[in-house]
């Protein structure tokens, strides 16, 4: 049952990244994307609720399976005190034997006190799923309702009263914003592989005389070439990890899994990637139409460079009507207080307003503001940072739409040298894969600002934020009532 549930929660979250999709596509229709996306969210609803039923099977099973196990255990027991007062001779040899199974002590033999703390087990996390009233229910339905009363109030409580624990939803993973596909054209690419023909170079016209010659000129054509290039993410947990932690757990893992892949193609797309022939070979930054180098730092030399980015594009006779212009947030930032010699800030207004010379700010902390500036390019001079300004109605992410979530608890992998045994191990690992491929209409549409000294807070491109663990633990086991001396 623990696979049709794991197998379930993939297929939903394919249906959500489905979705997802179905919202970035821009080739669809709005009735079109309408009847897809309320398609896949009905799916969404049946799969959720079927998890649930099956989630609750499992609860009931165990359970009554527990309670057999106990009744099985007393049954025993009580055999053998029959058996053990037929062979009493007097009231002290019964006293003993009363005593051997802690009648007197109040304590319960040691196979029922076993089959009680599993069921205590068991009905706390049927309550962390469901709530005390529906527990109570769930309980009652393969047992009885004062059993189950009791059972919850065992389970519970303690000893001595105590404050439970009050925990609540998950506290999510910083990690930085996915820009490109927002704007960029999704297409889709169902062979692996897309390619677009493209005119580089039309006829001309000439200017002639009566009865002159006409000048020939001809076009010229060429493709524009994707090739799917596979991009995944593996991660693993305990099977202990997937039973007893706290719902919504393991959808927390397998979105992060999403999101980090993700976050992967963004910065890919932005920055590049070192991975060579097995990664896209286009980026913005190292495949741009025009690079310029900034001339300063001053309000007057920033205005400059901006009008200079916006004239390299529209001479090229590129739209930029949508333009927008990725980059690091400490540059924005620092662009939004940077003052001239009377005071004023020439570019707070439209910064706070979302846009830089009329460009859509898209910030992303996975663009570095550490670049090697310096001339030998030895680390002495760490201040720069691309400003990436595009035509985003040019920008093309080819997309195979496989996006495929699998999880298993068969085989073995290896992680940093060490093999792990996934079914020997209890292991449940979670592997993701889409393959996609980057690319733009014309070159001429990226133009890419190198900015030097721009900010002074100079950190290098981060896509996750890795805190240190937090080792306090909960007051959660004061006691109730309990006075100081």
């Amino acid at each position: 049952m623990d696979k049709e549930i794991n197998d379930l929660e993939v297929k939903r979250l394919e249906l959500i990244a489905s979705m997802e999709k179905t919202l970035a596509n821009t080739e669809l229709s709005e009735e079109e994307a309408t009847a897809s996306f309320d398609a896949d969210m009905a799916a969404v609803k049946s799969l959720e609720a079927k998890k649930a039923r099956l989630e609750t099977v499992k609860a009931m099973k165990a359970i009554k399976a527990v309670k057999e196990a106990e009744e099985e255990d007393s049954d025993k027991e009580e055999e053998k005190e029959c058996a053990s007062d037929e062979m009493e001779k007097d009231d002290e040899d019964k006293e003993k034997t009363m005593n051997s199974f802690y009648i007197n002590k109040g304590v319960a033999p040691a196979g029922a006190e076993k089959g009680l703390y599993v069921q205590k087990f068991i009905a706390r996390d049927i309550v962390k799923m469901h709530g005390e009233t529906e527990a109570r229910n769930i309980l009652a339905a393969s047992t009885s309702k004062n059993y189950a009363s009791g059972l919850l109030k065992s389970a519970l409580t303690t000893a001595q009263p105590v404050v439970g624990p009050d925990v609540r939803e998950f506290i999510d993973l910083l990690t930085a914003d996915c820009v490109v596909r927002k704007y960029a054209k999704i297409v889709s690419m169902p062979n692996n592989n897309l390619t677009y023909p493209r005119q580089r170079l039309g006829s001309s016209a000439s200017w002639v005389g009566e009865g002159a010659t006409y000048v020939p000129s001809a076009a010229d054509f060429d493709t524009i070439n994707f090739v799917g290039k596979k991009l995944t993410g593996f991660t693993y947990t305990t099977l202990e990890f997937n039973n007893f932690s706290l719902p919504g757990a393991v959808d927390h893992i397998t979105s992060d899994l999403a999101n980090q892949v993700a976050l992967a193609e963004d910065r890919t797309f932005i920055m590049g990637t070192t991975a060579g022939a097995l990664a896209p070979s286009y980026s913005l930054v190292g495949s741009a139409g025009t690079k310029i180098t900034s001339s300063g730092t001053d309000s007057v030399s920033v205005a400059a460079d901006l009008a200079k980015v916006k004239s390299s594009l529209q001479t090229k006779f590129v739209n930029i009507a949508r333009g927008v212009v990725f980059g690091s947030p400490a540059v924005f930032n620092s662009l939004e207080n940077l003052q001239t010699s009377f005071g004023v800030y020439p570019f707070r207004d439209e910064i706070r307003s979302g846009k830089l010379n009329g460009f859509t700010i898209a910030e992303t902390a996975q663009i570095p503001s550490d670049v090697d500036t310096s001339a030998a390019q030895d680390g002495s001079a760490k201040n720069g940072s691309p400003l990436v300004f595009v035509a985003p109605q040019h920008l093309i992410i080819a997309d195979a739409g496989r996006y495929q979530l699998r999880s298993t608890d068969q085989g073995s992998f290896e992680d940093a040298g060490t093999t792990i045994n996934a079914f020997s191990q209890d292991m449940i690992a979670y592997k993701l894969a889409n393959w996609v491929d980057f690319g733009v209409e014309h070159e001429a549409a990226v133009v890419v600002l190198n900015t030097v000294g721009w900010t002074n807070f100079n950190v290098d491109g981060a896509w996750q934020l890795v805190e240190d663990a937090n080792s306090s633990t909960s007051g959660a086991s004061v006691v109730k009532g309990k006075k100081s001396n």
